[in-house]
């Protein structure tokens, strides 16, 4: 319950009191899986809230962890690439970052997150002006949403389209 009110916190923009809940619950938990899913959430409160040192340090050390499943180091991986674009505008160490997520996300075969991530890539692709490759992502994004029946991922893919589309 008080991961529910944490998570709830932060969304409702109480980022600062939502995380003091989830770190206070870390030393609680057991569960491996459970823990490192909480410290993901304090990791995005903590990208929220432009401390980006912490979120880092924290997405590192999941990445590091061996026991840690391929979709939560895919978590770690994205959500390093919203720093390195957020912090430092560093488009290729985001790419990077993004390229290790959907490696880790392949691996997991979280189809889903593929479909994201491949956004993300597209969407680094465009803003470089390398058409052909925004193409080549947003492809495969959109056939994986079409492959799953994932409308919510086609909606956004087709919103993002139209948006590149009027402004270029």
């Amino acid at each position: 319950m008080l991961i529910l009110q944490g998570n709830a916190l932060i969304r409702l923009g109480e980022i600062e009191q939502g995380m003091e809940i989830l770190k206070s619950l870390l030393p609680l938990i057991n569960n491996e899986n459970v823990k490192t899913k909480l410290l993901l959430n304090i990791a995005g409160a903590e990208l929220d809230i432009n401390n980006f040192e912490a979120a880092s340090e924290i997405c590192h050390g999941i990445i590091n962890n061996p026991g840690v499943s391929h979709e939560n180091k895919g978590n770690s991986y994205n959500l390093l690439g919203l720093i390195d674009i957020y912090q430092k505008n560093d488009l290729n160490a985001a790419q990077n970052n993004f390229e290790n997520c959907l490696l880790e996300y392949g691996e997991a075969n979280a189809l889903l997150r593929i479909a994201a991530i491949e956004i993300n890539i597209g969407n680094i692709h465009n803003i470089r002006g390398d058409y052909e490759n925004v193409e080549k992502h947003w492809n495969r994004s959109l056939d994986i949403g079409l492959s799953t029946g994932n409308l919510s991922q086609q909606v956004k893919f087709y919103q993002i389209l139209a948006f590149i589309t009027s402004t270029n």
